[in-house]
């Protein structure tokens, strides 16, 4: 196993832990609070999750 290997298993992990913890921002939110926007854009916390974890 090459150095390259090593470094896409290590990108791997870290993606997998941010993936996670961005699921995890949605705990304790109803449906509503997770479609509320919050900036002026059409952004939303369940947009992001759903965009970053598919």
């Amino acid at each position: 196993m090459g150095w390259t290997d090593d470094l896409r298993g290590r990108l791997d992990e870290l993606l997998d832990e941010y993936r996670a913890a961005l699921r995890g921002s949605l705990d304790g939110l109803d449906d509503e609070q997770a479609r509320l926007r919050l900036v002026r854009s059409k952004t939303t916390l369940l947009g992001l999750v759903k965009d970053r974890t598919l």
